[in-house]
């Protein structure tokens, strides 16, 4: 499985703001019950239109299936870690 990104149009406001909890809070319930894998990560980074999140190949592998509400797409490679934030979930 790939890294995949997950686009939130930050200028969609309260919407947004909805849309990034709703999806943290998926994604910490599937990382929970999955018994916290080390594997599983969240990355955020800001673009000028949109909040990008970056999702791991074992964080796909269990809740991809969750987030059929999100504008999500497979990354060809993996991010920049570096240049990224961690999302704890």
């Amino acid at each position: 499985m790939l890294w995949h990104a997950i686009l939130i149009n930050k200028f969609e406001g309260q919407i947004a703001a909805m849309a990034v909890i709703a999806m943290k809070e998926k994604l910490g319930k599937a990382y929970r019950d999955a018994g916290a894998p080390p594997d599983f990560e969240l990355w955020h980074r800001m673009s000028p239109a949109d909040h990008v999140y970056y999702l791991s190949p074992k964080g796909c592998e269990l809740s991809l299936h969750l987030l059929s509400h999100y504008r999500v797409s497979a990354c060809p490679e993996k991010p920049v870690l570096n240049e990224l934030e961690p999302v704890a979930l």
